[in-house]
């Protein structure tokens, strides 16, 4: 039967004490209208054996939309909730007091700065925190900029009061959507501090040094399912606690599914329209500037392809 995915208890959409949940208690607009989703699993003319019969026989897409009444992309998603419900450590915390704790424990540590630039439309500059913590590569703290933050002078200062707060060791930046703000932070720390990640199509290897261009080439299909596995193992990464983690970092991770390339004859990471998954990319830029002084051979890529 539908059991809760809390308490893993029955339930029964039929029962007496049974009411509709509201999935957007504040709308926006001035007059909302009523809507409400009907699945098959809580009308009560069909049975739970035709509901299983029709998870054998239905393919997946038909599945989720007929059945469970959920949107489904064509391709397949690499990550589930459970995956990074998994990986979340309660003790990290991105409220005040949390992030005070974190920063006192990050003083003793080598701390790396991870960002993804974003325009501020349907994609955003996120920034993440991270460092080794309990054996582990923690999230230490997120922070997407939304409003206001979204010029590049007030993102640059709000970076540089991060990088002091935390006493930052290295930064990962996204060399696509910031070339400007890349310059900035390379002349303000210089560039063993800075170092600028572009993805690429390189065949030979993973992630290559390229010294004419002064940035790292990163196969992108490559390095994100490397990532992807290490999320999955469990005993990699440790996000911070879900409540607080949830949206919209934990959902742009979500975000992401794969999809065959006919073309280039290979699974290829994509998100669907109008959503973001901004806060993965910046993970990845966090973690790849973590290597330069913490390689993982058994994650990534082995060391001598990191010179």
């Amino acid at each position: 039967s539908l059991i809760c995915d809390r308490c893993h208890k029955p339930l029964d959409p039929m029962h007496e004490d049974s009411q509709w949940a509201s999935l957007n208690p504040n709308p926006r607009v001035p007059n909302p209208m009523d809507g409400y989703r009907i699945p098959q699993i809580m009308v009560p003319w069909i049975e739970w054996s035709d509901i299983l019969n029709k998870q054998i026989l239905y393919s997946r897409a038909k599945f989720n939309n007929e059945v469970l009444g959920l949107s489904y992309d064509s391709g397949t998603r690499p990550l589930t909730r459970q995956d990074l419900l998994d990986n979340c450590n309660n003790e990290i915390r991105l409220d005040a007091d949390g992030i005070r704790k974190s920063m006192s424990y990050a003083r003793g540590n080598q701390v790396f700065l991870g960002i993804d630039w974003g325009t501020g439309e349907q994609t955003y500059t996120v920034v993440v925190v991270g460092a080794y913590m309990g054996g582990r590569f923690s999230i230490l703290y997120l922070q997407r900029f939304e409003g206001r933050l979204a010029e590049p002078e007030l993102q640059l200062e709000r970076i540089g009061e991060l990088v002091q707060q935390w006493n930052v060791h290295m930064i990962g930046t996204d060399y696509g959507g910031g070339f400007d703000r890349n310059d900035a932070l390379i002349r303000k720390y210089g560039p063993r501090k800075i170092f600028k990640y572009q993805y690429s199509t390189i065949t030979r290897g993973k992630i290559k040094w390229d010294g004419g261009l002064s940035r790292f080439l990163v196969n992108r299909t490559e390095v994100m399912s490397d990532v992807f596995n290490a999320i999955k193992r469990r005993d990699v990464f440790a996000f911070p606690y879900w409540e607080h983690f949830e949206k919209p970092y934990a959902a742009d991770m979500l975000n992401i599914f794969s999809e065959y390339s006919e073309e280039r004859r290979i699974n290829e990471y994509r998100k669907s329209k109008g959503v973001t998954d901004d806060t993965f990319h910046a993970l990845v830029l966090c973690f790849l500037a973590s290597q330069i002084v913490h390689p993982r051979p058994d994650v990534l890529v082995p060391q001598k392809e990191l010179r």
